[in-house]
């Protein structure tokens, strides 16, 4: 899967990851520091091995030490665990 880089220079995945928290709108998460900003303040569900291997591709990704999908794939798995796909 292709990144973006958006005007600031944030690293955007193509597609977006629809999520819902609680029983709010559809929000999408954009990339990776995107993705990092949901599981530390938005995250409901309890924190395991999903979680924490989400946590630590999303900053390698943004260090450019792991690729983006993959920290994208990470994120959808953990996304599932917690029942918050949209």
């Amino acid at each position: 899967m292709a990144i973006a880089i958006d005007a600031q220079h944030e690293i955007r995945w193509q597609e977006p990851v629809w999520v819902r928290v609680g029983y709010g709108s559809p929000e999408a998460v954009r990339g990776p520091n995107q993705a990092i900003t949901y599981l530390t303040f938005r995250w409901p569900a309890a924190r395991g091995d999903g979680f924490n291997d989400a946590m630590e591709r999303c900053n390698l990704a943004l260090r450019k030490e792991f690729k983006h999908d993959a920290a994208r794939e990470a994120f959808i798995r953990v996304a599932q665990e917690a029942d918050m796909m949209a």
